[in-house]
C-alpha cells in the first residue's frame, strides 16, 4: 500500500481513507488519561487528512507529499498499535456498530 518509491504511483485515497477511519477508531478506544497518546493519534489523522487533499491537486509536488505523509503515518501507527489495541478496536467497531443499528 504505502512505501518508499511509489510517489509515481497514484496515490491510494480508499486506503488513506480506511487508515483516517482506522485513527479515528483507535482514538475513541484510547482512555482519556492517556493524553500523550491521543494527541499522537490526533496528529496522525490531521496528517493523513492533510494527505488525502494533497493527492487530489492535480501538481506532482502534492502527489508526492501526499505519499510522505502518508508513509510517515504507517510507520507512526506501527510504533502505537499492538495487540491489545487491535482486540479492543474490534471490540469499539462492534459496539459503534450496534448502536447505529438501534
Amino acid at each position: 500500500m504505502f512505501g518508499p518509491g511509489r510517489h509515481d504511483e497514484p496515490f491510494p485515497i480508499e486506503a488513506a481513507l480506511d487508515l483516517r477511519a482506522l485513527l479515528r477508531l483507535l482514538y475513541v478506544v484510547t482512555p482519556r488519561s492517556d493524553v500523550l497518546r491521543r494527541r499522537r493519534l490526533a496528529k496522525m489523522g490531521e496528517d493523513i487528512s492533510i494527505a488525502i487533499e494533497l493527492a487530489g491537486r492535480p501538481q506532482r509536488v502534492g502527489l508526492a507529499a501526499a505519499w510522505n505523509r502518508a508513509e510517515h503515518v504507517c510507520r507512526e501507527l506501527a510504533e502505537v498499535i499492538d495487540e491489545t489495541t487491535a482486540t479492543q478496536l474490534v471490540e469499539a467497531a462492534v459496539a459503534r456498530v450496534k448502536k447505529i443499528s438501534r
